[in-house]
């Protein structure tokens, strides 16, 4: 009867993708962002996720929009999905949610990639590769699983990459 319910449970969590070592955190948590945007991100009721008691890469700045723009990029997790949230210019006016995730992996990261990342990323397969590289991409990694007996770990890698007012984006799985 225990075993019966260990695995119920564990399997609860796996299917909503809650785990013992995510937190969730107000946007206030983030002294980076600017006050505006956190504004925004209260009022979405947002909640920031911490994985594995790591934060710098659920919200990130950069130049991901163009080369002559500082952009804040942030993980907004609500009851059943999580967007991927990125304000031009810390405007709020022009939010963009180029991803957004029902709530069932277990780990999510993002992180600003430059030029030659952008270069080495396979481009093709799914989107046409972009003839210049004059901002940064995002990148963003998603877990799935535990790597535990129960069932084993995969990943899902997407890079973004904003150009002539859409988002491309290359996809790469992996399992074990």
């Amino acid at each position: 009867m225990v075993a019966r319910q260990f695995l119920v449970l564990s399997l609860l969590c796996i299917a909503t993708g809650l785990q013992a070592k995510t937190r969730l955190l107000e946007p206030s948590a983030f002294p980076q962002l600017p006050p505006h945007v956190v504004a925004d991100l209260e009022q979405r009721d947002c909640k920031i996720p911490e994985f594995n008691r790591h934060t710098q890469d659920v919200v990130i700045q950069g130049h991901f929009m163009g080369p002559n723009t500082v952009d804040w990029a942030v993980l907004c997790m609500r009851t059943n999905s999580t967007s991927l949230l990125v304000y031009p210019g810390g405007s709020v006016e022009r939010l963009v949610a180029p991803d957004i995730r029902w709530n069932s992996f277990t780990s999510w990261g993002i992180a600003p990639v430059d030029s030659k990342g952008l270069e080495n990323v396979v481009w093709g397969w799914q989107t046409r590769k972009p003839q210049v590289f004059d901002h940064q991409g995002i990148s963003s990694s998603e877990g799935y699983g535990t790597g535990t007996s129960v069932y084993s770990f995969s990943s899902e890698a997407v890079t973004f990459y904003f150009e002539n007012g859409e988002w491309l984006r290359t996809r790469a799985l992996i399992a074990n």
